[in-house]
């Protein structure tokens, strides 16, 4: 069996909001232009670009070198998402710390900004957690082979349970993603928090 899904850096996180009714995607446009001159949140951050017209998708972006931040709702759900490009770490275990991690700040600065007045949350319950690199990790059995056991060992650790349901993306057309859910709750601070110690 190929060990090279483990090389794969182009790893994603997505933190669901919670709740049905949230602000208007247009909302999020100036939060992230000020994010680039207040150095928000981790990266060399460049750009904004509007997805807004193209639906269950990354509709609104924050562009940095290492990678990018948006407010997601592919497959119509709202969530931060943080897809990391390049300048990787060297072992898979410390690429995912640094996806979620930055998943779980911008979550936490958009959650607290003033502009969004309180009006949305994010869930600590639920996580989807791929690879964006077909060629390393193609969405199949040995990628699940060599990731899953990795995958389900840092969120065991994440969210302080082994009660989860880890689900896998079944269709090979897509990145490999696992969902994982749980119904041990927190707040995304103590999850921040619990980061650190990892």
């Amino acid at each position: 069996m190929s060990t090279a899904a483990n090389t794969a850096t182009r790893l994603f996180c997505k933190c669901f909001a919670a709740g049905d009714v949230h602000p208007d995607d247009a909302l999020y446009i100036p939060v992230f232009h000020r994010w680039i001159q207040e150095k928000a949140v981790p990266g060399l951050l460049i750009d904004v670009a509007d997805y807004q017209h193209v639906p269950q998708g990354p509709n609104v972006m924050l562009i940095a070198h290492e990678g990018h931040y948006a407010m997601d709702r592919t497959a119509g759900r709202l969530g931060m998402a943080y897809h990391q490009k390049r300048d990787g770490a060297d072992s898979f275990e410390r690429n995912l710390k640094t996806v979620v991690s930055n998943a779980l700040q911008a979550a936490d600065a958009m959650a607290n900004d003033a502009s969004i007045d309180g009006a949305l949350s994010f869930r600590t319950d639920e996580f989807v957690l791929g690879v964006d690199d077909r060629l390393l990790a193609p969405n199949n059995a040995d990628t699940l082979d060599q990731l899953g056991p990795q995958i389900q060992a840092f969120f065991v650790k994440l969210l302080g349970t082994e009660a989860m349901e880890v689900q896998v993306a079944s269709d090979p057309r897509v990145p490999f993603q696992v969902h994982i859910r749980t119904e041990v709750t927190s707040t995304v601070g103590d999850l921040r928090e619990r980061l650190n110690t990892l």
